[in-house]
C-alpha cells in the first residue's frame, strides 16, 4: 500500500517540476505550449542574454530566474556562440497567434549590446525608485521566547489531553 501511494505521488508531482533543458544559439528559438522562446542575442562581457518570448523582450544572467510571458527562465550557461537555458511553461492551453513569431521583438540595425545596456538602465532607474520610496517597516517577528512559550502550551495541552484519553 505504501508503495501504491509513493508511486501515486511521484506521479502526481512529477508534471509540475518538468522543465525542459534547451541550448539555443542567436536566431534560434524554442516552441512549447503556444509559447516562442527566441535568443536575440548574447552581450558575452556583461554575461547577459536578450530573449524574447512572445514579443516581450527581457534580459537574462546566468543563474537566475526569470518569468516572462508565463514562461519561466533559468540560463545554466552563457558562451559567445549560445546559451543553455532551463524553460518552464505555466501556460498549458495557451495557443500560438500573432505574438508567437516574436517579429515585434526583432529591429533592424539594432544593436543588441546598446539594447541590453538600455534595459540595463531602465532595471537600475527602477530600482533605483523602488529605493527612494521605500518605507521602513520594524516588525520584531516571532521572537525565541514566544516560540518557547507557544511549545510549553503545546506540550501541556498533549499531556492534559493524554490523561483524560486514559482515565
Amino acid at each position: 500500500m505504501k508503495l501504491y501511494l509513493l508511486v501515486f505521488t511521484l506521479l502526481f508531482i512529477m508534471p509540475l517540476a518538468y522543465s525542459a533543458r534547451v541550448n539555443l544559439e542567436v536566431s534560434e528559438s524554442y516552441y512549447s505550449d503556444g509559447r516562442n522562446v527566441t535568443l536575440l542575442g548574447i552581450d558575452k562581457d556583461n554575461g547577459k542574454a536578450l530573449v524574447c518570448v512572445n514579443n516581450e523582450r527581457a534580459i537574462l544572467s546566468k543563474d537566475r530566474q526569470k518569468t516572462v510571458n508565463e514562461v519561466s527562465l533559468l540560463v545554466k550557461r552563457i558562451s559567445k556562440e549560445d546559451i543553455r537555458l532551463d524553460v518552464k511553461v505555466y501556460c498549458e492551453d495557451c495557443e500560438c497567434d500573432d505574438s508567437c513569431l516574436n517579429d515585434r521583438c526583432i529591429e533592424l540595425g539594432e544593436s543588441v549590446e546598446e539594447k541590453i545596456e538600455e534595459e540595463i538602465q531602465e532595471e537600475r532607474e527602477l530600482m533605483e525608485s523602488f529605493q527612494a520610496n521605500e518605507e521602513v517597516i520594524e516588525n520584531p517577528g516571532i521572537g525565541a521566547g514566544n516560540i518557547t512559550l507557544a511549545l510549553v502550551i503545546l506540550v501541556l495541552f498533549t499531556a492534559g489531553l493524554y490523561y483524560l484519553i486514559k482515565r
